[in-house]
């Protein structure tokens, strides 16, 4: 029978059963499959067979058929067994769950997902290894947000869990969805679990929530996104004194707001900490300009924001004195040093080929070296166009 056998997958499957039965004649089949050089052929028919069988039984045969083979060729078929052994446990899922188990694999996806057996879903593509993980977590996510009868705090700890410690679908789409529902407190609990700062505060200022977006951006410690938010409630919020007192409320984000007063707008911030404090004598000693005075003033009334400032400038005033006897500064729209930010010092001196006077500035002004290379790059015209995407409220 073996001798009158022409295919070495159904020689292969004779020699399995053969062995089964402890049966010499496996060695016969064996020695046949061999000779022909066939035995990689031999499995993978096998494996052929077996994935087109809708009978377990036969589906186990020929795998098992294909096992034995691959001990006398280890190194053949390696990723089609395994593969196989998925594909048709899936299919036999499939059939116990009344899908066609020839339907392809996404197509079934979908209609787990549509019969809301999300968890089985889940595991098909996680054992398959294939994409779809975050789609189907997001549909499950929506199902949640659609069962109204559960508390908010219920919906976001079966999120939680459901996405697990490490998010493959941000917070913030999900909280969008809860917006688009009408569940705005549901939405405000979600955004909070959002770990990137980034997508939260567009979301936060859509709802108003004023004052998590300033816990939000200072939590992040990221001086651009505390900056942007600080503009952005600034264009939301009509009226400048409940801008004012909200960043009252975050002392921090005050902090900000009047440095970069400071740095461009000096009558506002000396008109604020007028209002604030009615220091007559401080704002008479800015507005002439004597800074000395103004320092001695605002430290003796226990200003701990303006005294810094004050002194910082001081000290720009007094470097930039020094290098009248350089020239002009060739890239400012002015004759003179004096008045010119930090960073426009250190670009026209590097512009000039005083480098060594501009690292002089940027460590007297504790410029890090990641900026020094920004204003390197601006001196010499080298700066690389960057695209900066807005973000949409």
């Amino acid at each position: 029978m073996i001798l009158n056998t022409l295919l070495s997958r159904d020689l292969l499957i004779d020699a399995y059963k053969f062995y089964s039965r402890e049966d010499a004649r496996a060695h016969d089949a064996l020695s046949i499959i061999m000779k022909r050089g066939e035995m990689a052929e031999a499995v993978t028919g096998c494996l052929d067979q077996g994935s087109q069988e809708e009978e377990p039984q036969k589906q186990q045969l020929y795998m098992n058929a294909a096992c034995f083979g691959k001990k006398f060729a280890p190194d053949i078929a390696i990723e089609q067994y395994q593969s196989t052994c998925r594909r048709l446990r899936v299919m036999n899922i499939l059939r116990n769950e009344k899908i066609d188990p020839s339907t392809d694999i996404e197509t079934a996806i979908e209609i787990l997902i549509s019969w809301k057996k999300f968890q089985l879903a889940l595991w098909m593509v996680e054992y398959l290894r294939i994409e779809g993980e975050s789609h189907i977590r997001e549909k499950w996510c929506e199902f949640l947000l659609e069962q109204y009868q559960m508390r908010d705090e219920q919906v976001v700890d079966r999120i939680q869990k459901i996405l697990g410690p490490h998010p493959v679908v941000p917070y913030a789409d999900i909280a969008n969805k809860s917006i688009e529902k009408n569940r705005i407190q549901l939405a405000i609990k979600l955004i909070e679990k959002e770990s990137h700062a980034l997508k939260q505060i567009p979301l936060l200022l859509s709802l108003k929530q004023y004052d998590l977006v300033l816990a939000q951006a200072l939590s992040s410690c990221d001086s651009n996104l505390i900056y942007m938010s600080i503009f952005k409630l600034k264009e939301s919020i009509p009226s400048e004194i409940p801008f004012l007192e909200l960043l009252k409320k975050h002392h921090l984000a005050s902090e900000y707001y009047r440095n970069y007063l400071f740095a461009t707008d000096m009558p506002k911030l000396i008109m604020i900490s007028h209002r604030d404090n009615s220091d007559d004598e401080l704002l008479y000693c800015l507005l002439d300009n004597r800074q000395e005075s103004a320092l001695s003033v605002a430290k003796k009334i226990r200003r701990d924001a303006i005294p810094e400032q004050i002194e910082v400038s001081m000290r720009l005033n007094k470097f930039q004195q020094s290098l009248s006897s350089i020239g002009s500064p060739p890239k400012a729209q002015q004759p003179n040093w004096v008045g010119l930010s930090i960073s426009q010092t250190i670009i026209n001196l590097i512009a000039i080929g005083q480098s060594s006077k501009a690292k002089d500035a940027q460590k007297k002004f504790d410029i890090s070296d990641k900026k020094y290379r920004v204003l390197e790059q601006i001196a010499c015209d080298i700066l690389p166009k960057l695209s900066i995407p807005d973000i949409a409220i």
